[in-house]
């Protein structure tokens, strides 16, 4: 399995402590990490070549500075901000080239997930489903009360 996680979106639900220049993504909210660096570790179970980060130009220094072990070539950069279909469009081109036979897994950088081990075994399941079935698996989380934001 190959992990892109989203890291590219400017926050602006989140204003005004995320600013165009520090996007929620990068901001220290739960724990004494980023968000995107929150999402990396929710991801150990993979090897740091199997990771990917898609950002758009305006934040790569700030992604390279926080992804650590991440292999700078993982680093996907969208030439222009274009919202989130489009930059998944753009990984998936870049992957499927790469690792034709892989799984992708998108996985957004700014998503508070409590039950780790729950999210590692719904990968790993819906991994299993994508290559036996060849179907796209979408994990979803039950709303527990309306939110128009």
């Amino acid at each position: 399995m190959k992990a892109v996680i989203l890291a590219g979106g400017t926050g602006t639900r989140l204003w005004p402590l995320s600013r165009v220049s520090q996007p929620k993504q990068f901001q220290k909210l739960i724990t004494n990490r980023s968000m995107l660096q929150d999402a990396l570790a929710r991801l150990k179970f993979l090897k740091p070549h199997d990771i990917y980060i898609a950002t758009n130009v305006e934040y790569e220094k700030i992604v390279r500075e926080q992804v650590g072990k991440i292999p700078p070539e993982n680093i996907i950069v969208e030439p222009a901000l274009r919202d989130t279909a489009p930059c998944i469009g753009l990984a998936t081109v870049y992957l499927s080239q790469k690792y034709p036979h892989d799984v992708m897994a998108v996985i957004y950088a700014d998503h508070l997930i409590q039950n780790q081990k729950e999210l590692v075994k719904k990968l790993k399941i819906a991994e299993k489903l994508a290559k036996n079935e060849n179907t796209l698996n979408i994990i979803e989380v039950k709303a527990k009360y309306p939110n128009v934001n």
